[in-house]
């Protein structure tokens, strides 16, 4: 079997109607094509009238992560852009509640006490406020605390700390109208945050005493029963407060 060179091979395949294939694009790493020189007499009329195609060079490709994040950062809003529709609407998300409780006593006719219940394991609270308490000469009182939790109900939603104070202090507004209390021991962050509304953190208040003059009286900030169980460094700072106000 003879073999057909190119100059037949190109005529058969005119002859029976199909297209040869030649790349516009040179595919990376693809061998450089090599240009087949035909004297004009041997090509078909209508090869000699069509200009052989343009071989172009392949664009360089562009890098998937570039492309992408420059769509992103298109489409996205901007740091700024979304400030400026927070100043438009005036309005913040309000920060989460916790379901919280408190333990309320009344050792003695000049001191009230709020402390902010452990959620956790049992821990001899009270018993670390007998011996406070011991220690400021206070000896005889009712050990029963009040509860007062939040939510007032269960399965009711948290809501906002604005409404914590609100019922907070209508609570206490009520027990000191009866009886007041010229001190009153705000001991943990909740009872810290249900009681004052506007000021300083719980942090930076811790240790200090505040004038609460809606209630009428003088509130110093302590840490927690429990805080001071887990961390018994902390009793240092309640030692400092309550030395510098005599209660009885």
């Amino acid at each position: 079997m003879s073999m057909l060179n190119e100059s037949q091979r190109r005529e058969y395949l005119h002859a029976m109607g199909i297209t040869q294939y030649v790349p516009r694009w040179i595919l990376p790493g693809a061998k450089a094509s090599i240009r087949l020189e035909r004297p004009l007499a041997e090509l078909p009329p209508e090869v000699v009238k069509t200009p052989p195609p343009e071989i172009r060079a392949p664009e360089p490709p562009r890098v998937l992560g570039t492309v992408v994040t420059g769509l992103v950062e298109s489409l996205s809003p901007t740091r700024k852009s979304i400030e400026a529709i927070g100043e438009k609407s005036g309005q913040t998300e309000p920060e989460a509640v916790p379901h919280f409780s408190l333990s309320i006593w009344r050792p003695s006719a000049a001191l009230l006490v709020l402390d902010a219940r452990s959620s956790g394991q049992p821990l001899p609270t009270q018993a670390l406020l007998h011996n406070i308490l011991r220690a400021k000469g206070i000896e005889s009182w009712n050990s029963a605390p009040d509860v007062l939790r939040w939510p007032p109900m269960a399965g009711q939603p948290a809501g906002t700390w604005a409404a914590v104070h609100e019922m907070t202090s209508a609570f206490l507004q009520a027990r000191l109208e009866l009886q007041p209390a010229p001190y009153l021991w705000l001991m943990g962050e909740n009872a810290y945050r249900a009681v004052v509304a506007d000021g300083k953190t719980y942090e930076e208040s811790l240790g200090q005493a505040l004038n609460l003059e809606v209630l009428g009286t003088l509130a110093l900030v302590l840490p927690s029963l429990s805080d001071m169980l887990h961390q018994p460094q902390l009793k240092a700072i309640t030692w400092s407060a309550i030395r510098l106000h005599h209660v009885r």
